[in-house]
Order: C-alpha cells, then structure tokens, then sequence
C-alpha cells in the first residue's frame, strides 16, 4: 500500500514537472526582423517586425545590453552600435533578432532657397534642417581692389566690393516691394522661354528712383544700413517712382547700385577687349542675351557663361542702372569715381535682349532720364 502511494505522488510529480518543462521549452513561432538592415545611420527609425501569432512586446538592445527605456516595436537610435530587439510573450520562450550595425550619419548640406529672398542649411540624405541665410548674401562675390580705364585719358582705382552674380530677378523685386512691374511677366505673348524659371527672369520696366528704393527696403529687411536717403518721392505712395531727391552715404553697409566704373571694372574682370570673350563678335551668343539670340525676349538670368568673377549677364538681358549721372570723364586718375555732381540722366550698362553686339559691349555707354523705364532696363546690387 505505502508503495502504491509513493508511486502515485511519483507520478503526480513527474508530470508537473514535465508539464512545466514544456512550457519553459515552447518557443514563439514567428520570425523577428529588424527593418531597415542596411546603410542604417544613427537617426534613422529601426521597426521591430514579428509575424507570429503571439501578442508580444519588444525590449531593444544596444551592444547586448538592454536600452532601459527603449520598448516598443519602433526606435531610433542616436549612437552607433550593434543593435537586436527581443521579443517576449507570457508563457514562451523570448527570441532576439539578429544584429543591425548603426554607423553615425555624415551630413551632406547644400543651401535650398526657400524664397527668393532666403536659403536654409538642409541634408540631402536625411532632411534635417540648419541655419538660414540671406539668397542674395549668398550670391554676391567678391571683386578684389584695382583699376580700370574708362577712355584713354581717365583711370579709376577701385576698393574692393561685392556685386551680385546675378541682375535682380522679379521674385526677388516683388518679395521686397510688393509688385512686378515687369513687361515679361510671363503672361499671353511674353512666356518665358521652355525650360527656364518665370520668377529668375529679370526685372525691367523700373525707374532709376524704384531701383534705389528696391536697395534702401532690401537693406531694412536685412538689417543693414542704408545708404540712400530719398526725399520728395513722387508719387508718395506707390510706383513707379518718377521724381525724388536723393542722396548716398557711402560707409553705410546696405545694398547699392553699383557706380559706372564699378560696373565696367567688374564687367571686363580683366580683360581690355571688347567683350570678355574677344573683340570679335562670333562668341558672344555664348555669354550673352542679344538681338541674334534672344527670340525677343529676355531670359532666366545666369544661364549664359559667366566672366572670371563669377558674374553672369553682364552683356545682354536687361540694360542695369549706375548710380553716376551722364557726363564726360575727367582727365587723370581718380579713385572710386561716382560720377558728375549733377545731371539730367543716369547712367546704364550692358546692353539688352533687344540691342546689337556693339551696345552690349564692356566699355558702351548709355543714359536715360531719372523717370524712364521699359522692357529692356533693370539693375544688380553691389555692397561693401
């Protein structure tokens, strides 16, 4: 009898323990992936997959070690490291994925203009955004010290400036004064040419008053100080500006036009020919927007070859306002030149979409009344 019963609580016990053993040895039944599993940087969201039929909670793992916070199907690392993620359901045995190796990102930052008055700092590989600049900051190169001879009896020597690389585009223009005057506005009979950008055309159709007070408004917005005062603006409210007094401070730091000699100095980066390319006309097309090329039309500035400072358009396009008023050079040498005191017309440079090769060249000059304005005439900032 006593053997009986030993031999029942025996069994009793062999089969608990067997009972509890299979529940210890039972494991889940699905796989456990980490997605993604190649080219992981830190950053980069990983997802715990599981396709068991099991309810399961996850624990990620840094290196073998548990991440005390780091539960749930999703997490994103910020340190390299080799990463699994464990899965665990009541009653089975957990499972751990394989290893994901995490590298530390390396940014790649390019500048994305955001408006045509600004750029942000953005990774092409995962988006994140940095600092913001100024677009037209980022697009003024510098001129270096020198000097250029305007006749053969009249040299200017130059401080060092910067000058745009670009003529003033018309989302730029409206982004700082509110309105588009220009004649190509894109509209039926003045679309802009297949495959360039409406808003990079250039600005035309303003006065001599409108391109000052384009400068002194840009200036404010961008905390510099201003360099012009205007006075007496007619209308006083409103564009286009036809009469204004004006006066410049030029050791304020804002945005300006450039002076005449400026302008050529600029223009010519160097060179003594007629054009920057030669003194022969077979070429030009390469650098410029003229009569022969144009379609009558102006175009999407910078999309000519640019000169050896960087500066595009400086034939063709649009004819660009100087602060100088029109008048004969003196004799001898002068520095940083701006021009007579008075006059009755101001100068411009450069040439047109709709002009000959010859009056786009480095060293023609033109001039037009303070008022004027067409399709043909806009400007480009300089600054200290």
């Amino acid at each position: 009898m006593k053997v009986s019963r030993f031999l029942f609580i025996a069994a009793v016990a062999g089969a608990v323990l067997a009972g509890c053993k299979k529940d210890k040895d039972v494991d889940l039944t699905g796989n456990l992936t980490i997605d993604p599993t190649v080219d992981v940087t830190t950053g980069t969201e990983l997802t715990a997959k599981y396709n068991g039929t099991e309810t399961v909670s996850f624990q990620w793992n840094k290196n073998k070690t548990v991440i005390g916070s780091a539960t749930g199907s999703k997490y994103t690392p910020s340190e390299e490291g080799s990463y699994t993620v464990t899965a665990s359901a009541k009653g089975y045995n957990s499972k751990t994925s394989a290893p994901v190796e995490v590298k530390r990102h390396t940014h790649t930052w390019v500048w994305v203009e955001t408006s045509a008055l600004a750029e942000i700092h953005t990774c092409t590989s995962c988006g994140e955004t940095g600092e913001t600049r100024s677009a037209i900051q980022s697009r003024m190169t510098a001129i270096p010290a020198g000097s250029v001879a305007m006749n053969a009896n009249f040299t200017v020597n130059l401080s060092s400036f910067k000058m745009c690389k670009y003529q003033v585009t018309q989302a730029q223009y409206e982004a700082v004064m509110g309105n588009n005057p220009s004649h190509f506005h894109g509209g039926s009979g003045r679309e802009v040419a297949e495959g360039e950008v409406q808003g990079k055309r250039p600005v035309e159709n303003i006065t001599w008053f409108d391109a000052i007070e384009f400068c002194n408004k840009l200036s404010l917005l961008e905390g510099f100080t201003l360099v012009y005062t205007i006075t007496g603006r007619t209308p006083e409210n409103g564009y286009p500006i036809t009469n204004a007094t004006v006066t410049a401070d030029f050791s304020k730091n804002g945005y300006r036009i450039p002076t005449e000699a400026q302008w050529e100095y600029a223009c010519r980066a160097g060179t003594t020919t007629t054009w920057v390319h030669g003194s022969i006309e077979a070429g030009l097309e390469n650098y410029a927007w003229y009569s022969v090329n144009s379609n009558n039309k102006t175009h999407e500035t910078g999309k000519k070859t640019a000169n050896a400072f960087g500066l595009y358009d400086m034939h063709g396009n649009v004819w660009e306002w100087c602060w100088d008023f029109f008048g004969g050079f003196p004799n001898g040498t002068e520095t940083d030149y701006r021009g007579p005191v008075s006059g009755s017309a101001h100068i411009d440079r450069g040439g047109s979409w709709n002009e000959t090769a010859t009056r786009t060249g480095s060293s023609y000059r033109d001039a037009r009344n303070f008022n004027i304005s067409d399709n043909s005439l806009g400007f480009r900032l300089v600054c200290p």
